[in-house]
């Protein structure tokens, strides 16, 4: 819902037409859910899978042979298509920000060519 509400954001023409106010309202509401809820939502899920790695690394060295030590570090992780869902939720958030900020430094480049 972020990068859809940014795509929209970008569009100069979407308030123009004949539903814009509905259109800005519903901007409005995304930019609340994104900027409000996200963050707790992420949080809470974050503070969801840590617990279930506290519960479930036990079990998973239990699970191994007595003295034999574990040689998989996602041991015990919540698991989502092959990776621990933390790490997912990491690389998503680094990866927005780097997208953020690489569309800043186009923005700054651009506004010093035009100045030139």
């Amino acid at each position: 819902e972020r990068a859809e509400l940014e795509f929209l954001q970008k569009d100069p023409d979407r308030l123009k037409g004949r539903h814009a106010s509905k259109q800005l309202m519903r901007e409005e509401q995304m930019n609340r859910r994104v900027k409000k809820e996200l963050p707790r939502i992420t949080s809470n899920l974050e503070k969801e899978l840590w617990q279930w790695y506290e519960e479930n690394k036990v079990l998973a060295t239990n699970n191994n042979k007595e003295g034999e030590a574990s040689s998989d570090p996602d041991l015990g992780h919540f698991m989502y298509q092959g990776s621990p869902y933390l790490k997912i939720i990491l690389c998503q958030e680094e990866e927005w920000r780097t997208r953020k900020e690489r569309g800043e430094k186009e923005r700054q480049r651009k506004r010093q060519e035009e100045r030139a």
